[in-house]
């Protein structure tokens, strides 16, 4: 959100913020019953009620599978991790490698609609592993006390996944495109300036 609004000042918009949960969020921009929305990974599919602002993305996802340490696995694929229930993000894809398994029935999968709550079933029994956006997982991990708890397995599933701000495209297209080059324009510089990770380094640690 930080990100967000240095880039949407430097555009000179006016806007609200509303945090709403992942599944609502890609509703409004299908219905168009939002005036932009972040961050969405691109996909062919969502190009047909989304215009993405690809001059920058708002950032990049690093995807893992993490387990407890106590499970001594540090280092295992998607194949070895087949006879165990694995925990995923609900609602969205995490890549092709661990989509394509899933898909196949090459991982038994639960959807979670947060990693604390994969964390929870983790620590419960109720799955051996989960795969989370590293980013993220670190954050929720430190947040919660439990970074000697849970570790992370190598190697990384999916490096640096850009995930955009959308225009829905019920948005009129000379309105639209003028968002998208003024707020392209303001993220670019966002990162290009050193403030992204300025911003990334009070909650990131890969930075």
């Amino acid at each position: 959100m930080e990100v967000f609004r240095e880039a949407a000042r430097r555009a000179g918009l006016n806007y609200k913020l509303e945090p709403v949960p992942w599944d609502e969020l890609v509703t409004r921009v299908k219905t168009g019953n939002c005036d932009l929305a972040f961050s969405m990974f691109h996909t062919s599919k969502r190009t047909t009620y989304a215009s993405f602002i690809t001059a920058a993305p708002m950032h990049t996802s690093d995807y893992a599978f993490f387990t407890l340490v106590s499970r001594g696995i540090s280092r295992a694929g998607v194949e070895a991790l087949a006879n165990m229930t694995i925990g995923r993000p609900a609602g969205f894809s995490v890549g092709k490698t661990f989509d394509e398994a899933e898909k196949a029935g090459r991982l038994k999968t639960v959807g979670f609609a947060s990693d604390a709550k994969m964390v929870a079933a983790l620590l419960r029994g109720r799955i051996d592993a989960f795969v989370g956006q590293i980013d993220v997982v670190q954050y929720t991990l430190r947040r919660m006390g439990m970074q000697s708890t849970v570790v992370q397995i190598e190697p990384v599933l999916k490096r640096n996944r850009p995930a955009f701000i959308v225009v829905p495209r019920t948005v009129t297209r000379p309105e639209r495109l003028n968002i998208e080059a003024r707020l392209g324009m303001a993220l670019k510089s966002v990162h290009q300036d050193g403030t992204y990770r300025e911003i990334a380094r009070k909650y990131l640690l890969r930075f």
